[in-house]
């Protein structure tokens, strides 16, 4: 699921049996995209409604009428993705405006996990000393910069270790396409600044903002 958004899956190499994921991580819209292999799909009894058809391979685990106006958004994601050069120029960008970020963050913010964007991923937990993740979602906002501070839910763990610490609630930021500094050179299509100010966005300026 937040894999899929940063980087490309290649499921023949890595030998899947099942990826799942959803378009939304990706600009696109709250759907299930599942991946499956043949032969395990076939021995799998799918739980549909009985008139429902069971070939081809996929349809069988729909469990009613498809969401048209979904599929048709993310038909719409892929092409944009497309026209922006894709996970061979996405990849690089993001990762660009991960490392800035991590190289010029003050010592009063914390960042959860690796510590480098060796062997992850440039979306960052985050704890600002002295701020409640609110009020720093609310200053980077004011400055252009939008970020996630409610229901960490993928870090369920963390979050009463970092009570019982004494710690205030982390915020989320991840970089996407969408970035600050006009996307990778020679991406004459690259979204404007004012296409992505609702977007969970970051760059390197953030990092003295969070003081």
């Amino acid at each position: 699921m937040h894999y899929a958004a940063h980087e490309p899956i290649d499921v023949a190499a890595i030998g899947a049996d099942v990826l799942l994921c959803s378009p939304y991580k990706f600009c696109g819209p709250h759907l299930g995209i599942a991946y499956g292999r043949t032969a395990l799909l076939e021995s799998w009894r799918p739980y549909k409604a009985r008139p429902a058809p069971s070939s081809p391979l996929g349809r069988r685990f729909e469990t009613g009428t498809l969401a048209y106006e979904l599929l048709a958004g993310f038909n719409a994601t892929i092409d944009y993705l497309g026209e922006i050069g894709g996970m061979d120029a996405i990849v690089p960008y993001e990762r660009a405006l991960g490392e800035r970020f991590l190289d010029t963050l003050p010592d009063s913010v914390s960042v959860y996990g690796l510590p480098t964007l060796e062997g992850r991923v440039p979306t960052f937990l985050v704890n600002v000393q002295g701020a409640p993740a609110a009020e720093v979602a609310t200053r980077l906002g004011e400055r252009g910069v939008g970020v996630w501070a409610h229901n960490t839910w993928y870090s369920l763990n963390p979050l009463p270790a970092s009570r019982l610490r004494g710690r205030r609630d982390p915020g989320r930021l991840h970089p996407l396409q969408h970035g600050r500094r006009g996307g990778p050179a020679g991406q004459a299509n690259w979204p404007r600044r004012d296409r992505a100010s609702a977007i969970g966005e970051i760059d390197g300026r953030a990092a003295w903002q969070l003081r």
